[in-house]
């Protein structure tokens, strides 16, 4: 018999991604929580706390990460796969009048090829109120008439054309 020695030398296996953003949304100005439901990360390899999602190209929002020690929610272009499993991952959108948000990710180990995905978000619009500029006050006699127009006021809505706004004076 020929004895002989084998050396089995460990290779990295790369990470694995499921990616669910079918139904995400968010409210205009609001945020909406992350998780494992939305998108994971499985690694043979690595711990939950060793997968690394790098923030890359957000439209219309940034991702917050929870302090799990203050509860604060800081503004982030990282997070951990350990993270986005405990709830404390969340989109928040900018307030801007936007139908639709999304940010890019680079998900890494440490050693093998990032894997990179996008996830997007349906925003749902909130009504924003009109804002009134006061630019001159008319003079007018007792007893006398004025034409008021927009040299006087003016008005700006983000959710409706100049042309579309109604003026009420009492």
């Amino acid at each position: 018999a020929i004895a002989s020695t084998v050396t089995v030398v460990p290779v990295n296996d790369g990470a694995t991604l499921s990616v669910d953003n079918t139904s995400l949304s968010v409210s205009e100005g609001g945020s909406t929580l992350l998780s494992t439901d939305h998108f994971s990360a499985t690694d043979v390899d690595n711990d939950d706390d060793q997968l690394i999602y790098m923030v890359n190209d957000p439209s219309n929002g940034w991702i917050e990460v929870q302090d799990p020690d203050s509860g604060d929610w800081l503004r982030s272009d990282s997070f951990t796969q350990a993270e986005l499993a405990a709830d404390l991952v969340r989109f928040r959108h900018d307030g801007g009048e936007q139908d639709s948000a999304s940010f890019g990710f680079s998900l890494s180990d440490g050693e093998g090829t990032p894997l990179s995905e996008t996830v997007s978000f349906e925003v749902t619009q909130s009504n924003d109120a009109p804002e009134l500029v006061s630019l001159s006050a008319p003079e007018v006699d007792e007893g006398g008439t004025v034409t008021l127009g927009t040299s006087h006021f003016t008005a700006t809505d983000p959710d409706s054309a100049t042309a579309d706004l109604t003026y009420t004076v009492s």
